[in-house]
């Protein structure tokens, strides 16, 4: 069995890895090629959509995954649930893209995005949060070789973009972010093929009954989620409106290396939410000790990573990072802080998941 989790695990940190390191190779041509501001405005356009992803998806996308493991549902039960879930995001999406156009005049002073960029802010939303279904797909199929590719594919699809147009088209922001825009329709466009023509789980189907149960797990996820959103993104947002918007590029590049520290996160949480959840289906001693050991391996990983972190820090920044970025490396610490808590978090909130125990999240977000 721990053949398996070590395999699994091997393949998510490869995959994490690969990527990573794709984006460090191009790191340095961004850090010469685009200012201290350009980097500032492409933060607060991915730090708006990021903030706008659990309110599209009423963060109820996880219930069909919790579901998805549940073999006593009756026929095509699964189908009409991800159909319900896929019509709730387009409806709330649509909403959002009508809310910003009227409300335009109102900010369009505060801000470089036309309204065109704004625009595709919710639209990016909408994209992002049904393509993240596909790497749920594998993850939870154990599809792990397909997300290897799948990963790496994209990753060196929208790095390639950016530097063709950053360099050679655009040469500031706008390149930057057109490229991330064209990589996540590819995404978005393979999403649909997947769950709409091969598995037909996107169906001309909502339920009344489904819509209300995705609601209820959902709703208590909104402030969890957004609160985390705005946590770890409305650093951004004061200080280009407290100090500058070059100040904010600089702080990205900090924030950029000091979540490194979630490559093992996002690789050991991988497979751990599904081998808990099948685990917890059928809870037995032995299980519980499976639990129990890899819930230690894993706080001890991410702890040791941490601290190996800093100490190359100074190094990465020295080889790696143009010199009107070096301030960045002072936010490191701090950045890398918050997601070693938020690896150990991991470990506990898959069980209230699991147990849909939303609502105390939910609570938990409010205080």
């Amino acid at each position: 069995m721990f053949k398996k989790i070590f395999l699994s695990f091997s393949i998510y940190t490869a995959t994490s890895v690969i990527c990573a390191l794709l984006g460090l190779i191009i790191l340095p041509i961004l850090t010469k090629h685009l200012s201290e501001r350009d980097y500032g405005i492409t933060a607060l356009f991915s730090t708006f959509v990021l903030i706008l992803i659990p309110l599209l998806g009423c963060s109820s996308g996880g219930y069909f995954w919790l579901k998805f493991f549940d073999k006593e549902q009756p026929k095509g039960q699964l189908n009409k649930l991800f159909s319900t879930y896929f019509w709730l995001v387009c409806g709330v999406s649509l909403i959002t893209v009508l809310a910003l156009v009227l409300s335009y005049p109102l900010f369009k002073n505060l801000s470089d995005f036309t309204l065109f960029f704004v625009v595709l802010i919710p639209m990016s939303g909408f994209a992002s949060v049904i393509s993240d279904q596909t790497t749920n797909y594998f993850i939870n199929k154990k599809k792990e070789i397909r997300f290897l590719i799948y990963s790496v594919v994209i990753t060196l699809i929208e790095l390639a973009l950016s530097y063709y147009l950053i360099v050679y088209i655009y040469k500031n922001w706008e390149g930057r972010i057109v490229a991330w825009l064209i990589s996540l329709c590819l995404q978005f466009l393979y999403a649909i093929w997947l769950f709409a023509i091969r598995e037909r789980y996107i169906q001309f189907v909502l339920s009344k009954s489904l819509l209300i149960k995705l609601l209820l797990f959902g709703y208590p996820l909104i402030f969890h989620q957004l609160g985390k959103y705005i946590i770890n993104q409305s650093d951004r947002l004061f200080i280009a409106n407290m100090i500058s918007v070059d100040e904010a590029g600089i702080y990205s590049i900090g924030y950029q290396v000091g979540a490194m520290l979630l490559l093992p996160i996002a690789a050991f949480s991988n497979f751990y939410t599904p081998f808990m959840n099948e685990r917890l289906a059928n809870i037995n001693p032995a299980k519980e000790t499976e639990i129990v050991k890899a819930s230690y391996v894993f706080a001890g990983m991410i702890i040791f990573c941490y601290f190996a972190m800093l100490l190359i820090t100074p190094y990465f920044f020295e080889l790696l990072i143009d010199e009107k970025f070096h301030k960045g490396a002072l936010y490191v610490f701090w950045v890398g802080l918050a997601y070693l808590f938020w690896g150990l978090y991991i470990l506990f909130s898959t069980i209230i998941f699991y147990k849909e125990k939303t609502k105390f999240l939910g609570w938990l977000s409010i205080l």
